[in-house]
């Protein structure tokens, strides 16, 4: 299912990388979205994410703070228990810190994703994913392009 949440929020970062014109051709869309992750140097956002676990679902409001090829900052916002909870990302290690004390995490997990997980998979995927398929659909009445990238050593058809 995690996944899935990943696909969500690459669909919505997505729509504002490319200002969400609608119509036109997908694969330059898709190339033009590329090409501007490729050239930022960073960006900040506020995600509304929602993770399906199936079971149960859990939603949050996160403010991103990404420097390329540095770091991710994601800081909670909702729910309000969790607020001030930040989690920092570099290149092969994590930290969650609240209130000036750090707890090292570890490498992200490459079995799954999390919420957390996704961000920074978001950011490697569109830099260096091959992009194998592209469209657009609507998520929950808004226009979105969908990109799927794929290992180009991998078997057809899998993402």
């Amino acid at each position: 299912m995690g996944k899935r949440v990943c696909g969500l929020m690459i669909a919505l970062l997505l729509l504002v990388g490319c200002g969400g014109g609608g119509g036109g051709d997908e694969e330059q869309m898709a190339l033009d979205v590329r090409a501007k992750y490729l050239a930022m140097t960073g960006c900040t956002a506020r995600l509304d994410i929602t993770a399906d676990y199936g079971e149960r679902v859990f939603s949050c409001q996160i403010d991103l703070d990404h420097t390329a090829g540095q770091e991710t900052v994601l800081t909670i916002q909702e729910p309000e228990l969790l607020r001030g909870v930040v989690a920092r990302i570099r290149e092969g290690e994590s930290f969650l810190e609240f209130q000036g004390v750090s707890l090292e995490t570890g490498p992200l997990s490459p079995e799954g994703l999390s919420p957390v997980d996704c961000v920074p998979y978001f950011f490697r995927e569109i830099r260096e994913g091959f992009l194998s398929q592209w469209g657009t659909e609507e998520v929950d009445g808004v226009p979105c392009l969908r990109l799927t990238t794929s290992d180009p050593e991998g078997r057809a058809g899998e993402g």
